[in-house]
């Protein structure tokens, strides 16, 4: 698919909308489109992206062990369409596919510094290391303690720093307590912090933006919807600081966002998120954007 972007460029473009105001306060929302691959029965189900730095591409996945390789075409900065590159089933590390469901449940992605793309599998719960074909490289155990954690409510969230180490929290913890955050470095998990759960939101991706604070995407159901929330927690070597709420949408505003990634053109840091539509509703697979201050 070709891309349209004005003549200014994607940078110049993105800048051009956000106004002094915005930068100082508050979110602005960017894009909000439904997406869809005419012919293709598995694009749904959208549980975590990985955004190009440029903003034209996306790696995309879904809760059923499929990695979609996507451009997107965008007008003034914001997307209006999207073009499908290529399409691969994750496999084991023998090059097949898993064919129990439990090994097959992809929930969070992030692309380490060499390229590679680490995902967390709920389930029989891991993270694994897979090249941009979807086939599995190796496997890294999940934290301590995941035994007691529920099949459905496994590592959804996994973000890669800057110096290529892993993080991850569960959607659930046992007994409702605060999330714990972990990081993988030098071969072992480290329980680095412990994130407040509140108001009935539960974590479900995270990411860091080019200055190493940590970004947090919690939804919470109720009979109307979803609600979604993000949250920045500022991250240095003494650990993990205060929470600042940047949103929080009304009920049913934009589904049931799964994924976060955050990238930046012109200075302009942007929060890119997907929906998951369980394979239910197709125009409820959706990209959401928001125009984040810094």
């Amino acid at each position: 698919m070709k891309i349209r972007i004005a003549s200014l460029g994607l940078a110049a473009a993105l800048a051009a909308l956000v106004p002094s105001e915005i930068r100082a306060s508050g979110l602005q929302l960017l894009t909000d489109l439904a997406l869809t691959i005419p012919g293709t029965d598995a694009f749904g189900g959208l549980s975590a992206i990985e955004m190009d730095r440029d903003g034209r591409g996306a790696v995309i996945v879904s809760d059923r062990a499929t990695m979609f390789l996507v451009s997107l075409d965008r007008e003034g900065g914001r997307v209006t369409g999207m073009g499908l590159r290529a399409m691969s089933p994750l496999t084991d590390m023998t090059g097949r596919r898993p064919a129990r469901p439990d090994l097959m449940d992809s929930e969070g992605i992030a692309r380490l510094p060499d390229g590679r793309l680490a995902l967390s599998f709920e389930g029989r719960m891991r993270i694994a290391i897979h090249g941009t074909d979807g086939r599995a490289r190796t496997e890294i155990a999940p934290p301590p303690g995941s035994g007691r954690l529920p099949g459905n409510g496994g590592y959804e969230g996994l973000a890669a720093d800057a110096r290529g180490d892993l993080w991850t929290l569960a959607e659930e913890t046992p007994g409702g307590g605060p999330t714990p955050l972990y990081r993988h470095s030098g071969g072992a998990w480290n329980h680095v912090a412990s994130l407040p759960r509140t108001g009935g939101y539960k974590p479900v991706g995270i990411d860091f933006d080019d200055r190493g604070r940590l970004y947090v995407l919690e939804r919470r159901f109720t009979l109307g919807g979803f609600s979604s929330r993000i949250t920045r927690y500022p991250v240095t070597r003494a650990g993990v600081g205060e929470g600042e709420l940047l949103l929080q949408t009304p009920t049913g505003r934009h589904g049931n966002l799964e994924g976060i990634s955050l990238w930046r053109a012109g200075g302009v840091l942007i929060a890119s998120a997907v929906a998951d539509n369980n394979f239910r509703q197709p125009n409820a697979t959706r990209l959401v954007e928001y125009i984040v201050p810094d």
